[in-house]
């Protein structure tokens, strides 16, 4: 019988095996056929991506890689904080959760433990709660950051519509700047006739005795030559007012564009700061959230059953492949509108380019009917039609390339799209991945528990061989980490099977041995009696013998009957086990073959539609191809158009010629801190260009220093020039003239080492004001690319001088007067400080005292005064007069020095020594 038992349990051992490494290999072939599939789907979007990554514009580069940070935190496949923070799988943990400590409460024994699980259960439910209430708070955030996002991005698309408006409008004022030259080029010229017809007109009237044909020839031509001038004058006038009328409309439209574009950019950051705001509270509470979803863990413990999961799992994918095929046949929907786009696109420039046709055809007659006309002997040429009609041309390109930019921006924005629909499904494919991996750490968590409370129970019930048994299983290995889910996956179920296939053997014997236990309490022990009549001793022995032989047959019975019963319960156990796992196994084929038949249909369905995307992709890029090519042909033939009626450029101003006024400066101070207040320029940016400002503002106060230390020491030396000539004039003694002629070639040294010294300074100042002039213009350019403010730059001096009416005969000139520019430099043998001519009485000057006597007195100055140069241009005017009349005597004169350099007395005698 102990034969028949031990072959019966081998046999079982041997069934067991079987059917675990069935189960396994089952589950191998699941698990790697599910690894192939997310391998794929993870290969196709790389390479869909990596050819459309080209196409992808600047201004996406933020949201890329927010979507990538996103992406590489979805990628750790383990992460329970990130899958608890959905709202989905929080609800399905709870409510696993509850049914555990439901069902744990229902299996307490005592009353402690029911009560610490009642406790235990409305703290997890006032958990859940908090927790949902945040979830909807958090769903509230999101919302409102998607609407924000909506809202900055209409208000993008509205900024580059204005920029758009913008562009236009700069472009129609350029067009009009055009234009107004060559208005003006016309006036030049109708003045330069008018110069002609008066010349003719004086020429006529010199002559002494014109006939009376000739006469009248004259006046009539004359006469006409009045009606002309009068008529070019009307033309110049409305040709100004419109031009004034046209510049002040564009300036009012570009205004009004600025402050659009100005309140827009405010609108943009402050939605900005908003959503960034939003962020931080979404941050905030999804820290909650993980910090509660981490107390919960503490706390959770259950067991899951398989086929819940699998169902989950099924109804998932019916899911998936619902959602597949409903973007299908919304991407079937766009597809189709955007063919139909492409196709109004594609006639609207049919039409523009028969247009633009039309318009050169136009430009070709009227260049020869141009060629074909006489050229007019009298009256300026007419105008040809070439302006307007490159106008036209530009509008044209204008419109051509707007369009082009948009067709441009629909397709990255497409493919932005379609490339997010395929991240989501990867993210998807993951979440399941790690779903089903955390639930099946869940379920080996909870079969290691059960393994550790079925040892302590036969602790409890004194079987401690079997609970030593049960402990010495090893306990199932989960990892938080893996390398490849799948395989892991396989190899959690298989020892999941072996070790409930043993805990169920040792529960077995455990119990056929408690049985037998009690049995055998239970069992009624013969009583003995005492004889009472003596027996043979040896009889007695043998009656003895006897009940012992007939107690270890029964207890041999008894044991055999007690195999037979666990033979027959094994037998029916594993008759169970069998019918179920062929029942699992039949049900994991089915399940296998449906989900390969999905597979297949997924793929050759994703298979198609990626043909489809890249032929559609493919006519794409050729019609953009033959539209780019269309576009580089009108671009070269406007650039040749453009350089054969290019004028002649401007040579660049000279930088040491250029002037820019104070009150300008101080202007553009003002606007640079206005700009900084508005963060429309950068600090470092605005440090730099005031300083270069108040570094030219300081350039001319330094020349009126200098001129006024000069016109002193100018009159000091008139006042000892004189004093000296007074001297002069009376006796002089030996002594008195050695120091005189001492003191004069003293004097005479150290004019010319201070002449040398303001000349050094003169120039200097020029280079500095020639090198911040420079510095100014560069970083004007920088201000007016960062910021589009317009600064008042410097610009070349001219003079404008106008001619008097001397007689009635000769005509006069119009109020534009006769332009020429004067020059900046002076000569060095003038005097300093006399290239400026005073007109009426200067008032008083300083008059400070001679320093011959070595006297040291303070010099004390009411006011300012102005510069007294009158005694040498009164000097100048009178030998003038002289040369002009022909007297080339010289009128006698007080010796002076032979150069005209100005005579400067050295500094050190001009100011009295400190210790004084």
């Amino acid at each position: 019988m102990e034969r028949t038992a031990n072959a019966a349990l081998n046999d079982n051992k041997k069934f067991v095996r079987k059917n675990v490494e069935k189960l396994k290999n089952l589950g191998q072939e699941i698990f790697e056929a599910m690894n192939d599939l997310a391998q794929r789907e993870n290969l196709e979007p790389s390479g869909a991506g990596s050819e459309l990554k080209p196409a992808f514009s600047s201004l996406a580069t933020q949201r890329q890689v927010a979507i990538r940070a996103k992406a590489k935190e979805t990628q750790e496949v383990l992460n329970e904080k990130a899958l608890l923070a959905d709202a989905a799988n929080w609800k399905s943990a709870a409510q696993e959760v509850k049914k555990a400590l439901e069902d744990t409460m229902r299996m307490a024994r005592t009353n402690n433990d029911r009560n610490m699980i009642k406790n235990a259960l409305k703290q997890f439910n006032f958990m859940s709660v908090a927790v949902e209430r945040r979830n909807e708070e958090n769903m509230q955030l999101c919302e409102q950051i998607l609407e924000m996002g909506v809202n900055t991005n209409h208000l993008t698309n509205a900024n580059e519509k204005m920029e758009k408006e913008l562009s236009q409008k700069t472009t129609r004022l350029e067009a009009l700047e055009n234009f107004t030259e060559k208005q003006n080029h016309k006036i030049k010229e109708l003045q330069n006739q008018l110069k002609d017809m008066k010349h003719k007109v004086e020429q006529a009237k010199a002559v002494k005795k014109p006939n009376p044909k000739e006469e009248a020839q004259r006046e009539a031509a004359l006469k006409a030559a009045e009606k002309e001038i009068a008529r070019l004058q009307d033309e110049m006038k409305t040709v100004q007012t419109e031009a004034a009328a046209k510049e002040d409309e564009l300036v009012k439209e570009v205004e009004h564009t600025l402050a659009k574009l100005y309140d827009t950019e405010d609108t943009v950051e402050k939605l900005k700061q908003v959503i960034e705001n939003l962020e931080g509270q979404l941050a905030d509470v999804q820290e909650q959230a993980e910090e509660y979803a981490h107390q919960l863990d503490i706390t959770q413990f259950q067991s899951e059953a398989k086929q819940s999961q699998q169902s989950s799992i099924r109804d998932q994918y019916q899911q998936r492949i619902n959602e597949y095929k409903h973007e299908m046949d919304d991407m079937e929907k766009e597809i189709t509108h955007l063919k139909d786009v492409i196709k109004l696109r594609e006639e609207a420039i049919a039409l523009q380019e028969k247009k633009i046709g039309e318009i050169l055809a136009q430009m070709k007659h009227q260049a020869i009917a141009a060629a074909a006309l006489p050229p007019a002997k009298d009256a300026t040429p007419p105008l040809g039609a070439s302006p307007e009609m490159r106008n036209m041309l530009a509008r044209l390109k204008g419109e051509h390339e707007t369009e082009l930019h948009t067709l441009k921006d629909y397709v990255t924005k497409e493919k932005q799209r379609c490339e997010a629909t395929l991240r989501k499904q990867e993210n998807e494919m993951r979440l399941q991945l790690t779903n089903i991996l955390k639930e099946s750490n869940r379920l080996l968590r909870a079969i290691n528990r059960f393994k550790d409370g079925l040892a302590a129970i036969f602790e409890k019930e004194g079987l401690l061989d079997t609970a030593h048994d049960v402990r010495q299983l090893n306990n199932l290995p989960i990892e938080e980490k893996p390398s490849d889910v799948k395989i892991i996956l396989g190899q959690m179920a298989g020892n999941a099977v072996e070790l409930l296939v043993s805990v169920e053997l040792k529960i077995a014997q455990a119990l056929m041995n408690k049985r037998l236990e009690l049995k055998e309490a239970l069992m009624p022990r013969q009583r003995t009696l005492t004889p009472l009549v003596e027996v043979d001793p040896e009889i007695e022995k043998l009656t003895k013998e006897n009940g012992y032989l007939s107690e270890k047959l029964e207890k041999t019975q008894e044991l055999l009957h007690a195999t037979e019963v666990m033979l027959s319960e094994t037998k029916r156990i594993n008759d169970e086990k069998y019918k179920a796992l062929l029942d699992r196994h039949k049900a994991l084929i089915l399940h296998s073959s449906s989900l390969q038949r999905e597979m297949k249909s997924l793929e050759q369905a994703f298979r198609e539609e990626k043909k489809k995307r890249d032929m559609k992709l493919r006519s794409m890029k050729g019609s953009m191809a033959e539209q780019a090519r269309q576009q580089e042909t009108l671009v070269t033939q406007l650039r040749m158009d453009i350089a054969s009626n290019k004028r002649v450029e401007k040579p660049p101003p000279d930088i040491s010629q250029l002037r820019l006024k104070v009150g300008d400066q101080l202007r553009n101070l003002s606007l640079l801190e206005s700009a900084l207040k508005e963060n429309k320029i950068s600090l470092e940016l605005h440090t730099i260009t005031c300083d270069i400002i108040n570094q030219t503002i300081e350039v001319p106060e330094m020349r009126l220093r200098h001129m006024f230390e000069r016109y002193i020491i100018f009159r000091r030396m008139q006042e000892q020039k004189d004093e000296l000539i007074s001297k002069l004039e009376g006796s002089v003694t030996m002594e008195q003239d050695k120091k005189l002629q001492g003191f004069f070639a003293r004097m005479e040294t150290r004019m010319s080492e201070n002449i040398n010294t303001w000349r050094e300074k003169r120039e200097a100042i020029k280079q500095e004001r020639t090198n911040l002039y420079e510095q100014m213009l560069a970083i004007f350019d920088a201000v007016g690319q960062e910021t589009g403010l317009s600064l008042a730059r410097p610009t070349e001096k001219v003079a404008v001088f106008r001619r008097q009416r001397r007689s009635k005969a000769h005509p006069v000139l119009g109020p534009q007067g006769v332009r020429m520019k004067v020059p900046m430099e002076f000569k060095s043998n003038k005097l300093i400080g006399t290239s400026v001519t005073l007109i009426g009485d200067h008032g008083p000057f300083w008059k400070m005292p001679s320093n011959l006597h070595g006297g040291t007195d303070l010099v004390t100055v009411p006011k300012i005064l102005e510069m007294d140069i009158d005694s040498r241009r009164k000097t100048a005017k009178e030998v003038l007069q002289r040369l002009g009349m022909g007297d080339e005597s010289k009128k006698d004169q007080p010796p002076s020095r032979p150069s005209q350099e100005p005579s400067v007395p050295p500094l050190a005698t001009l100011f009295p020594p400190i210790s004084s």
